[in-house]
């Protein structure tokens, strides 16, 4: 072995040992400390980009969907109705049939985005991704995107809901243009919220198909926290970055926040991994 082919070999295993354990950075010293430190800083989530395919595409027919959206609701809110407490918008019927509109419209990318992060989750457990039933996880996602539509897209519609009729309630009371409720909801319906809603719920659902997978595959209990290493990174997440946690908790932890793009890597237990080999060549336990 050469010198060049000597120098490759440490730097690479450098990089691995940065990739399995970033804590032990700080603990280095000279050109493998700076070594470590320049690839930590490019490690982050190495599939951020078709993590933002997917964000772009969500918002994007969030977008359509919400304009449309808030053209029904003007058109509801125009008709001459006397007994504005009778209005439309003010009955759960409208909303019902709007999250029923919004799940048939959208569905497609929020069940993309579950895959995408199965797959993910199953090359983040590279050579341990042998331990993973992909119909048991196919069937779990199933069962959560069904979660899914009645819990968080509840939660979305009712907040155009609230945002709404305290809206025309607070219009009809003034006696005010119609303009001017236009005006006051467009940030209800507007671009500004459509980015939102897409990083939050791409980050919610790409981290529960990675926790769904590495729970299956048997060989993690805990993940490790990764911010996106820039400016931005908020006061709540940047404490934990490279911490550990248990990975049931992922769920309720990621996203943290509205807006926030973090994302968690497996942490594989050699101990559970030895016994899932023992498991699948049919070895009694040790």
């Amino acid at each position: 072995m050469d010198k060049a082919e000597l120098k490759g070999l440490i730097k690479q295993s450098i990089r691995d040992v940065v990739k399995a354990t970033p804590e032990i950075v700080p603990h280095l010293r000279g050109t493998a400390r700076w070594i470590a430190e320049v690839y930590a800083c490019k490690l982050g989530d190495p599939n951020e980009e078709a993590r933002m395919r997917d964000e772009r595409k969500l918002e994007r027919n969030l977008r359509k969907f919400l304009d449309e959206q808030f053209e029904r609701i003007k058109r509801e809110i125009r008709k001459d109705d006397a007994q504005y407490q009778r209005k439309s918008v003010f009955q759960p019927s409208f909303w019902d049939s709007e999250k029923d509109r919004m799940w048939s419209e959208l569905a497609e990318d929020f069940v993309g985005v579950l895959i995408n992060g199965m797959n993910e989750g199953v090359i983040a457990l590279s050579t341990n991704a042998s331990f993973v039933d992909f119909d048991l996880i196919n069937q779990a996602l199933i069962d959560y995107a069904k979660v899914y539509r009645d819990e968080w897209l509840y939660k979305i519609t009712e907040t155009s809901r609230t945002a709404v009729q305290r809206a025309v309630t607070d219009w009809l009371e003034s006696g005010e243009s119609f303009d001017s409720l236009v005006a006051e909801l467009t940030n209800t319906f507007g671009k500004a919220r459509a980015e939102r809603i897409a990083a939050t719920e791409v980050t919610r659902l790409r981290s529960k198909a990675n926790q769904l997978t590495w729970q299956q595959s048997g060989v993690v209990e805990q993940f490790r926290w990764s911010t996106v290493m820039d400016d931005l990174v908020c006061k709540i997440c940047k404490p934990r970055e490279n911490q550990l946690f248990p990975l049931s908790q992922m769920e309720e932890m990621l996203p943290a926040h509205v807006n926030c793009r973090c994302v968690g890597f497996p942490v594989v237990s050699t101990e559970l991994a030895r016994r899932r080999n023992r498991e699948l060549l049919g070895l009694p336990p040790l």
